[in-house]
């Protein structure tokens, strides 16, 4: 029962950090005009950032790894390895998804 929220929690987590990417690599493609480069400023822009929550947020979850209650375990676990495959996901594929997504023909 336990496990089954970690996906909840995880998944509102992971999407925003993938809102600040996506809202600066929006601000960067009306300033630069081109989408590679947009998304290269955006993802210089909140690299530190995402990464500094998301490791205080794997952190504050692998907390949980010491406790002495089997399910308190796996949440933590598992809440950890899900927050740093969603930060490695944001740092890789989010950028590279961005260079393509066709905004600026759209303005």
């Amino acid at each position: 029962m336990i496990t089954s929220l970690i996906a909840c929690i995880v998944l509102g987590i992971a999407v925003d950090d993938t809102i600040h990417i996506l809202v600066r690599f929006k601000e960067k493609v009306a300033l630069l005009g081109d989408e590679s480069k947009a998304a290269r400023a955006a993802l210089r822009a909140v690299a530190r950032p995402v990464t500094s929550t998301t490791a205080a947020l794997c952190g504050g979850f692998a907390v949980f790894c010491l406790s002495g209650l089997r399910h308190q375990v796996e949440f933590g676990v598992l809440a950890t390895l899900m927050l740093a495959f969603a930060w490695l996901v944001d740092m890789t594929f989010t950028p590279a998804l961005c260079s393509k997504m066709g905004i600026n023909r759209d303005a």
